[in-house]
């Protein structure tokens, strides 16, 4: 899933890129106020369609990156608390009674 989004930020990364350069070579050159009011607000009402939709992508993405991140974190400390490699002597069957510290 999170390659998914990474290949829908960037597909829409570069269709906003696209349409935002064009729009800014418009308003540069002056073809912008040449336009009508209704296609004017179409343009504008698509680039902020565009920007917001990239806004949720990229929180998408930091949400999907830090839920990796804790649940590699958690299933490693659980790992070290559960896992074979713990030192539990005192649970241990196989050690020796010699080797056991003594209470006391």
């Amino acid at each position: 899933m999170k390659s998914n989004l990474r290949v829908l930020y960037g597909t829409t990364l570069a269709k906003y890129s696209k349409f935002k350069s064009r729009y800014d070579k418009n308003v540069r050159n002056g073809h912008f106020n040449d336009l009508s009011d209704r296609k004017k607000s179409q343009i504008i009402s698509k680039l902020k369609r565009l920007y917001n939709r990239l806004c949720q992508l990229r929180l998408q993405l930091k949400l999907a990156a830090a839920t990796g991140i804790l649940s590699l974190t958690l299933s490693a400390s659980q790992a070290q608390q559960l896992g074979p490699f713990v030192q539990n002597d005192t649970k241990n069957p196989f050690v020796n009674a010699n080797q056991l510290p003594e209470n006391g």
